[in-house]
C-alpha cells in the first residue's frame, strides 16, 4: 500500500517538531534568480599615516582588477564624441584637445597642466578618450568645455585623485576565519619589504547576499584591495619591472593568497609566495621535464626534445655521385 501523506504538523499546537516528521523533508522551492542581488561591502581599514599629502579616493572610482575596466585610472577624465568620430581623427582630435586645454588652464594661471590624451581601444568604446593631469588639475578638467568638430564633448566619468603611477592589487583566497586588520598589516609587510612602493590605504570587500541572510558568525569569505603608489624615475614615470617585482602571491598565516594587478604576467602558480622573484610556470626551477627528466623546463620547451624534433625534420643529404669511367 502506498503510504500515507503526512499532514504539516501545526507549530502553534505546541508540539516540537522531530527529525522523524517526514512532512519537514519535502522538497523545497529553489528561489527566483531574478530576484538574485549581490552587493559589495567596502570597508577602510588600514591607512598608512607616515604619507604625506595623503589622499583616500573613495573605494566605487578605483579600478579593482577583477573588475570592467570602465574605471577609469587615476587623475583620468572620460570624454564622449557626440558628433562623427573615425579613428583618423585622432591625430587631429588630439591636437584640437590640447590645444583647447592649453587655452583653459591658462585661465586659472596654469601654463603647463601635462595632460595625456589616451583613446580606449576596447570594443565598445571607439568614441571615448581619456585624458590625464595631475591630482591638482583633475577638478577643473572634469568641468572643461572641449569640443571636436563643432560638437561638445560630453564628460562620462572620473577617475579617483591619486597619483598617476598608482596600482590597485587585489589579494584574494584570505581564509575566512582570520581577522581582516592582521590580514592587511601582513599585506602592507609583505609588499613594503619589496621595496617596490608604498601602500596607501587597505580596504575589506565582503559580498552581501541579502540582508535577510544573516551571517553572525562573521565567516563570510571576504578579499582585501591595496593601494599601492610605486617609486618613480627622475622623470615621474614607473620603471619597466616594478609590475614584475610586485608579489603573485603573499603568505598570510602560511596561505598562499593570490594578489591581482593589471598589466603583469601570470606568476608561477608552483612557488606561489615561496618565489623570490618573478619567473613564469614555464621556466619554474622546481618543475622536472618529462622528457629529460632534468628541472627549470616544461616538456614542450625541453632543449633535448627540440634537437631530436629538429634532426629527425632536417632533409637528408644524399652522397654525390661518382663519376663513371668511359670505355
Amino acid at each position: 500500500m502506498p503510504p500515507k501523506r503526512v499532514e504539516p504538523i501545526d507549530q502553534d499546537a505546541g508540539v516540537t517538531p522531530t527529525i522523524d516528521d517526514l512532512a519537514l523533508f519535502e522538497p523545497i522551492e529553489e528561489p527566483d534568480e531574478r530576484s538574485f542581488d549581490v552587493q559589495l561591502h567596502a570597508e577602510h581599514i588600514w591607512t598608512n599615516r607616515t604619507v604625506a599629502n595623503h589622499i583616500v579616493a573613495p573605494f566605487e572610482e578605483l579600478p579593482l582588477p577583477s573588475c570592467d575596466r570602465a574605471r577609469l585610472d587615476p587623475c583620468s577624465v572620460r570624454f564622449e564624441f557626440i558628433g562623427p568620430f573615425k579613428n583618423a581623427d585622432r591625430s587631429k582630435a588630439e591636437w584640437s584637445i590640447l590645444t583647447q586645454l592649453k587655452t583653459f588652464f591658462r585661465r586659472f594661471n596654469v601654463d603647463n597642466a601635462g595632460p595625456g590624451i589616451s583613446f580606449p581601444t576596447v570594443v565598445g568604446r571607439g568614441n571615448f578618450v581619456d585624458i590625464t593631469v595631475a591630482p591638482l588639475h583633475l577638478d577643473r578638467l572634469a568641468k572643461a568645455p572641449i569640443s571636436f568638430n563643432k560638437h561638445r564633448l560630453e564628460k562620462v566619468l572620473v577617475g579617483p585623485k591619486l597619483p598617476v603611477s598608482t596600482i590597485i592589487l587585489e589579494i584574494i583566497d584570505i581564509p575566512r576565519q582570520l581577522d581582516a586588520n592582521s590580514a592587511a598589516q601582513t599585506v602592507a609587510f609583505k609588499l613594503h619589504s619589496r621595496d617596490i612602493g608604498t601602500v596607501w590605504d587597505i580596504w575589506k570587500v565582503t559580498i552581501l547576499l541579502g540582508e535577510n541572510l544573516s551571517d553572525s558568525a562573521g565567516r563570510r569569505q571576504y578579499s582585501l584591495v591595496a593601494v599601492l603608489v610605486p617609486k618613480t624615475l627622475s622623470g615621474g614615470k614607473i620603471s619597466a619591472t616594478t609590475k614584475l617585482n610586485i608579489p603573485g602571491y603573499v603568505s598570510i598565516n602560511g596561505n598562499h593568497c593570490l594578489v591581482k594587478c593589471n598589466g603583469r604576467p601570470d606568476w608561477c602558480g608552483r612557488c606561489k609566495s615561496d618565489a623570490e622573484h618573478f619567473h613564469p610556470f614555464g621556466q619554474c626551477q622546481r618543475l622536472e621535464c618529462f622528457e629529460c627528466k632534468e628541472r627549470g623546463h616544461t616538456a614542450d620547451q625541453c632543449p633535448k626534445k627540440q634537437a631530436q624534433e629538429t634532426a629527425d625534420t632536417a632533409p637528408v643529404e644524399r652522397p654525390p655521385k661518382q663519376p663513371t669511367l668511359s670505355s
